[in-house]
């Protein structure tokens, strides 16, 4: 597995990872805009061709925020997520973030796990964050 910068040409596979991942996918225009915006990060796991795995996190002045991250179903829980995860933390110290937060749905269970794995700590609750009414938690990792 490596992980390289998402283009465009990735899009498709991209894709088919969201819409098998979330019961709100996200649009391919929203992929296709963060990919010419300068504060957007994006990034895919590959095995060869295949795109296994992908991030979009933003950064704004001190603050990386994560907004996606899925793996396709048939490589999941192989480390991938948290190879994707550890490069973005990475690169935002590189540009001097001091922190890094997400959302994740209150009844998502297994993510919550991922992120208390990997340090990071419930921060607050969102309330009716997601279309369906439900609640998020905001998780915070400082870096």
């Amino acid at each position: 597995m490596k992980i390289y910068k998402m283009s465009y040409q990735d899009l498709d596979q991209v894709m088919d990872i969201e819409n098998s991942s979330f019961k709100d996918p996200w649009k391919r225009d929203f992929f296709e805009h963060d990919l010419c915006r300068r504060s957007a990060m994006l990034f895919v796991a590959k095995e060869g061709p295949k795109v296994i795995g992908y991030i979009d996190a933003w950064l704004f002045g001190d603050e990386l925020h994560l907004a996606n991250i899925a793996v396709h179903p048939e490589f999941r829980r192989m480390g991938v997520g948290s190879k994707l995860l550890k490069k973005i933390i990475e690169l935002g110290k590189t540009k001097n973030a001091k922190y890094i937060v997400l959302e994740v749905r209150k009844s998502n269970f297994g993510a919550q796990k991922f992120y208390e794995k990997l340090g990071f700590k419930q921060y607050y609750l969102r309330p009716r964050y997601y279309s369906n009414g439900e609640d998020a938690i905001v998780y915070k990792l400082d870096l």
